[in-house]
């Protein structure tokens, strides 16, 4: 969440707003549950719990606990009335990497199961089965060095149904992701570029018969954020990005490729001394939209 100290819960609710004489009035709570929520974290950073607050009114409570390792071993999913509705169990190997996950409903039946297998610290195998543990969905993965060059996707049946292929430049950017049908035949084509500091500066993307669907070309200021990014879609067109002396996106506009901006936000932020933002204000043009406030508590 790229949050600055040693925080103990952080508090996001954000408010429709209106300009009346001169000032701004905060009205209803959107819905977002993505723009409405409390995180809980441990001493060490990991979350420990995370509300779901849509309406500033708590619609789902996530809990995680971990071993004395740090690693994950057990979330649990409630609904706003506190009925649990869903729990996940963990176990970790001595890389930390994930080798299990069982998921039970609320009643403690199985819901379904996830085994990882590896070879190294590089994921092998994933595989997902069901209540009755019949195999759902398979992941086969190959490497060449550190590098993944090929995953295989399985049905319930066993047979392969995508096969997919990755590329690299010398200096381990993908360079490209082609995506084939279960009898070879590709389905998708994608290419990519970069700049002399690794930042994507082309992708290409083909459909089956390999002709051209679509280009996107970026830029970026001399700190490598981006500040342009082009589409050839008729409906997207150019999209420009500002930000502050803190790095974070205060001004983006879109104009299509009809030279019509349909798209122009701004971005008025407030902080704590820590540097994290405790307040932001959206503007749509000139008119306000949203204010989202932050209650941040430290350790």
């Amino acid at each position: 969440m790229e949050l600055k100290g040693n925080i103990k819960s952080i508090k996001c609710i954000t408010y429709n707003v209106k300009e009346k004489f001169g000032e701004l009035v905060k009205e209803k709570i959107t819905y977002d549950k993505y723009e409405n929520y409390e995180i809980i974290f441990n001493e060490k950073g990991n979350q420990i719990e995370n509300n779901s607050i849509p309406y500033g009114e708590l619609e789902s409570k996530t809990t995680y606990e971990y071993d004395d390792k740090g690693d994950l071993k057990e979330t649990n999913e409630y609904s706003s009335n506190g009925d649990l509705v869903e729990k996940a169990k963990y176990v970790f190997n001595n890389e930390g990497n994930p080798t299990k996950c069982d998921v039970y409903k609320s009643d403690g039946k199985l819901k379904n199961k996830i085994n990882w297998n590896y070879i190294g610290k590089k994921t092998k195998e994933y595989i997902k089965y069901d209540e009755n543990g019949q195999i759902e969905l398979k992941y086969e993965y190959e490497y060449e060095g550190e590098e993944l060059i090929e995953t295989k996707q399985y049905s319930s049946k066993q047979t392969v149904e995508k096969v997919h292929k990755f590329k690299y430049d010398n200096n381990g950017n993908q360079i490209e992701y082609a995506e084939f049908n279960s009898d070879g035949s590709l389905e998708k084509l994608e290419t990519y570029a970069y700049d002399k500091n690794d930042n994507l500066i082309e992708k290409k993307i083909y459909d089956s018969k390999d002709v051209l669907e679509n280009k996107h070309t970026y830029k970026y200021n001399s700190d490598n954020e981006l500040i342009e990014h082009k589409n050839d879609d008729i409906d997207w067109g150019t999209f420009t990005y500002k930000y502050n002396d803190k790095g974070d996106l205060y001004a983006q506009e879109n104009f299509n490729l009809k030279n019509e901006n349909t798209y122009d936000l701004k971005n008025n932020y407030k902080y704590d001394k820590y540097g994290n933002w405790v307040e932001v204000t959206e503007y749509n043009g000139i008119l306000p939209k949203t204010i989202s406030e932050r209650e941040i508590i430290y350790y």
